[in-house]
């Protein structure tokens, strides 16, 4: 779409910028309110690494390169308990079937010939021992298909899920101008 510069410019034209303020404001705020904030990517990558390590540790022939698995197996293990303490075995549950709807997702995705839709929310957040998923939303965004079945699969396993719902407006000023450098 082209546009003058009489026209003024807003939110809906920069979608994706907007919402990656609005996480960036919803980590702020949640670490504000006393939230522990991480990222749903890195957990989840966490977790799929900690099953391809153990998958790995099964095919081993050497004794070396299998003791040097439960070891990395060990740290990978305590690093997500100190996280996710007596809710380590749960969060495990939500992982394997948060994999069995990213399979399914997939599956959709690739015989519609859609582009990546969201899985899961933007954070995962812990406070006073309480687990939580937490999804940002700017403007009139709403959840998508697959992260509402997310958010169900978490509540399945005993998990708070919240979504915060922010208004962003990006204002362009009409006096732009060019200078030579």
């Amino acid at each position: 779409m082209t546009r003058s510069l009489n026209d003024s410019w807003h939110t809906g034209f920069f979608p994706n910028e907007v919402g990656s303020i609005g996480e960036k404001i919803a980590r702020e705020w949640l670490l504000r309110k006393g939230y522990e904030v991480y990222s749903f990517q890195d957990v989840t990558w966490k977790f799929s690494e900690l099953g391809t390590m153990v998958n790995r540790l099964k095919r081993r022939r050497k004794q070396l390169y299998a003791e040097r698995d439960r070891e990395s197996i060990g740290r990978m293990e305590s690093h997500l308990k100190d996280i996710f303490d007596d809710r380590f075995a749960d969060m495990s549950e939500w992982h394997e079937a948060l994999r069995k709807l990213a399979r399914e997702e997939q599956e959709v995705r690739l015989a519609r010939h859609y582009k990546r839709v969201g899985i899961g929310p933007d954070f995962i957040v812990k406070k006073n021992d309480d687990i939580s998923f937490v999804e940002a939303k700017v403007n009139e965004a709403q959840p998508k298909k697959w992260q509402k079945a997310s958010f169900q699969i978490a509540k399945e396993h005993g998990f708070k899920t919240m979504i915060l719902r922010m208004t962003i407006e990006i204002f362009v000023g009409e006096d732009i101008q060019f200078t030579e450098s």
